[in-house]
C-alpha cells in the first residue's frame, strides 16, 4: 500500500509540475494603444492552446471600441503547431 500512495503521489506531482511548466510557456498577450488611436496586439512567449482565442477576443475588443488593430507584433521561438496554424488563421480573417 505504500509504494501506490508514493507512487500515486509522485504521479500527481508531475502532472501538476507539467501544468506548471505548460503555463509559464504559454505566451503573454496585451495592447498597446497608439496616439493615432490604433492598437498594436503584442504576442510574446511560446504559443500554446487557447492563444488564438485571445488573439481574437482582443481584436473584438478593439473592434466593438472603434479602434482598428493595425499591427501585430509577435515574439516567439515556437510552441504548439497547431495553435500556430489557429493562430495564423485568425490574423488572416482579421486582416
Amino acid at each position: 500500500m505504500g509504494g501506490f500512495v508514493v507512487g500515486r503521489t509522485l504521479a500527481l506531482s508531475i502532472a501538476f509540475a507539467s501544468v506548471l511548466h505548460a503555463a509559464a510557456l504559454s505566451a503573454e498577450i496585451k495592447t498597446l494603444s497608439a496616439r493615432d488611436g490604433r492598437i498594436t496586439i503584442v504576442i510574446t512567449g511560446d504559443i500554446s492552446p487557447g492563444d488564438a482565442d485571445a488573439f481574437k477576443a482582443l481584436v473584438k475588443q478593439a473592434n466593438d471600441g472603434g479602434k482598428l488593430v493595425g499591427n501585430l507584433r509577435l515574439n516567439s521561438t515556437g510552441g504548439n503547431l497547431l495553435e500556430g496554424v489557429k493562430l495564423a488563421e485568425a490574423v488572416r480573417y482579421a486582416k
